[in-house]
């Protein structure tokens, strides 16, 4: 039992106060208040359901001087005019920091204009010569990455271990180019590398899906993540594309998912600009928005989704082949005329590795770089991140998963 009630109450007022330390571990919190770690525990229960520790509206009548002194300079440093705010949503970082997402009067919630965007991230790019590689060889290696949702917190009192920040992404960014490497290494020259992001590589837009309706926990702003997610992408495609692996690299994003929809559309034609705009040789750099995107080879043909769309699937395709699954892409096939019989339907979103042979196409669900929320955990269970690789030669194949 909890003998000082006192001290649980000052715990809780500076949480209440502070609502960004309620992420932190209970024995960090006892060690920065001075305090057992019995007392921590039991100032989050009273703070727990009544609490909103992610987001609170602005109410500038019931507001701490300091939040609204951080507002005062949030508004200065954007050059928004205070009579021109309309609703203030904010929330602090785990380390504290203010977060601010502002509506003004005469502005609806929306993204800003992609060529601006694009303009001001690629305006200084010096170009650069990919190395010139020709080989006799018919091997095409496939990388497939998915569901990076990058952005996503995961509590410490999730059921299983899964701390996502920027460092962890770049670690797990860094183990995906050195099994490339390791393959390079291995079976010689490449003819193709293709390397693939099959949707929700960003978590949400403003903590919610860019459906709408649907709340996140999330560790980053949406500056942060696109940041991260530009920074860890040039890190990949720089390695991959002055490293002269292959006579051939190709890359190709998906943006029609259920969570980042726009918002990676954004990021992906930015690092599109970026590397188009930096690398001149044999590459190719696509971002699709189209649900299905076919890749057409003379062996084989990949048929990417994501399996979920941004717009109008209640639920997702299935990690397991159902008939009504293989008749809904065998429909596809015939209206698209896609002949290739060596047909390959490759899709992400469900987070867990799986691969199935139909009657006329494999079918291969792909894991996720990021791998289980707190949601996830409680509701399914724990799903290991991780990504997959297939490597083709002429019609003979080979695949494999790689975890973090």
């Amino acid at each position: 039992m909890i003998e000082n009630t006192s001290k649980v109450q000052e715990i809780v007022q500076f949480l209440t106060k502070n609502p960004g330390y309620i992420k932190r571990g209970k024995e960090n919190l006892a060690s920065l208040l001075e305090c057992l770690v019995e007392e921590v525990i039991e100032a989050k229960k009273t703070l727990r359901g009544t609490v909103d520790n992610k987001e609170k509206e602005l109410d500038l009548d019931n507001t701490s001087d300091n939040t609204i002194s951080e507002f005062d300079r949030y508004l200065s440093a954007q050059r928004i005019n205070p009579d021109d705010v309309k609703s203030v949503k904010y929330w602090q970082t785990a380390s504290g920091d203010f977060r601010f997402s502002v509506v003004t009067k005469n502005e609806p919630l929306q993204l800003p204009d992609i060529d601006d965007v694009i303009s001001a991230f690629t305006k200084s790019l010096e170009p650069v010569l990919v190395p010139i590689i020709e080989t006799n060889s018919n091997k095409t290696l496939v990388v497939y990455t998915s569901d990076k949702h990058i952005g996503a917190y995961v509590p410490d009192n999730a059921m299983y271990s899964n701390p996502y920040s920027k460092e962890e992404i770049a670690a797990r960014m860094s183990s995906i180019l050195s099994e490339i490497k390791k393959v390079v290494t291995e079976e010689g020259s490449i003819k193709e590398i293709i390397i693939t992001d099959l949707g929700d590589a960003l978590d949400g837009y403003n903590a919610q899906t860019t459906r709408g309706g649907h709340t996140l926990p999330q560790n980053m702003s949406n500056i942060e993540a696109f940041e991260v997610f530009v920074e860890a992408h040039r890190f990949l495609y720089d390695k991959i594309l002055t490293a002269g692996w292959a006579e051939k690299i190709t890359i190709i994003h998906l943006s029609d998912d259920n969570h980042s929809g726009e918002f990676s559309y954004f990021a992906n034609r930015t690092l599109e600009e970026y590397i188009t705009g930096t690398y001149e040789g044999n590459i190719t750099f696509k971002v699709s928005r189209d649900f299905i995107e076919p890749v057409k080879r003379e062996d084989f043909t990949l048929l990417l989704c994501h399996g979920k769309d941004s717009e109008d699937m209640k639920n997702g395709m299935p990690l397991h082949l159902k008939p009504e699954t293989e008749k809904y892409i065998i429909d596809y096939i015939l209206n698209k005329d896609i002949s290739n019989s060596n047909l390959h339907f490759i899709k992400g979103d469900l987070h867990q590795s799986a691969t199935q042979q139909g009657k006329h196409f494999r079918y291969r669900n792909i894991p996720s770089v990021f791998g289980s929320s707190k949601w996830i955990m409680t509701n399914f269970g724990y799903n290991k991140p991780g990504c997959s690789f297939d490597l083709f030669e002429g019609k003979n194949l080979k695949q494999w998963d790689v975890w973090f």
